[in-house]
């Protein structure tokens, strides 16, 4: 392997485990908000969603956007939690594929560390103001782990299909 090959390659790796630890720490800093912080951050999402969903909004009745609020407000949470666990095993399944693992082997590790890391994450939740752990989140956090799992297996046979495509146009 050539110099710059080798090199190309550490970068790579490098950027993978600064994705990866950054997505960690990421959820560790949500966690870590009190449960006033986590609500509002929820709020303030739900909000912006709901403005884009519903066309007037802001014209609604006060009473009526805090019902969509209630009404909502537990959902777009478990869909917050789904999505950065689909990214955590993403960024995973990608720096585990770096150091030549075969798929098998990086599903294993991403279901595990996943189940691992939200089972630490709810437990962590536990010393914070006005949180507690939630089985079902450990649940939501896992299951988003594998669909990161599998959507980085999907993206590498698009990247594999097109790289094949390109170099028979260029041939």
């Amino acid at each position: 392997m050539t110099r710059k090959r080798k090199d190309a390659e550490l970068c790579k790796k490098v950027l993978a485990w600064v994705l990866f630890l950054g997505i960690s720490m990421t959820i560790f800093a949500f966690s870590h908000q009190t449960a006033q912080q986590s609500s509002e951050v929820s709020r303030t999402v739900l909000t912006q969603v709901l403005e884009k969903l519903i066309p007037g909004y802001y014209e609604l009745p006060e009473a009526e956007q805090e019902q969509l609020i209630k009404t909502y407000h537990s959902c777009i949470r478990k869909i917050a939690h789904f999505g950065i666990y689909t990214l955590w095993g993403w960024s995973l399944s990608f720096l585990l594929a770096l150091y030549k693992k075969r798929k098998k082997v990086i599903l294993g590790i991403v279901l595990c560390g996943g189940l691992l890391y939200a089972s630490g994450d709810e437990w962590h939740q536990m010393f914070i103001n006005g949180r507690a752990a939630q089985l079902s989140d450990i649940f939501i956090d896992t299951v988003g782990s594998g669909f990161g799992f599998v959507c980085f297996v999907l993206l590498s046979k698009i990247k594999n299909y097109f790289s094949k495509y390109m170099k028979k146009a260029l041939t």
